[in-house]
């Protein structure tokens, strides 16, 4: 599992803030902030343009923020699982690795 796994309390706090529309926007917002800095890269990161050190640490930067992104996604998703379900379909960090969030919260 990513993390430690939350509280009863703390866990039926999330799955309440997932559940609200408000919710998909800040995870618009932070995948957003994701393809901003992803594009910025690709346009400005060139390797006739820039030396490979500067290409490199752009690039990481990019990885570390978008991986950032979909673990918290990831955390919450199984979480909110552990909250609505008595036995929750993520059982484990490689299940939890492969799923894919494609599923609103209800």
């Amino acid at each position: 599992m990513i993390g430690e796994d939350l509280d009863t309390r703390e866990r039926m706090d999330l799955a309440g803030v997932a559940g609200m529309p408000g919710y998909q926007v800040i995870l618009d917002i932070m995948e957003s902030a994701c393809q901003i800095a992803e594009t910025r890269h690709f346009q400005t990161m060139r390797p006739d343009k820039a030396d490979r050190e500067k290409i490199i640490a752009s690039l990481g930067m990019c990885i570390a923020q978008r991986e950032f992104f979909e673990t918290v996604q990831k955390k919450i998703t199984y979480e909110v699982e552990l909250a609505r379900a008595p036995k929750p379909q993520v059982m484990n960090e490689e299940d939890l690795e492969i799923r894919e969030i494609t599923e609103p919260f209800q």
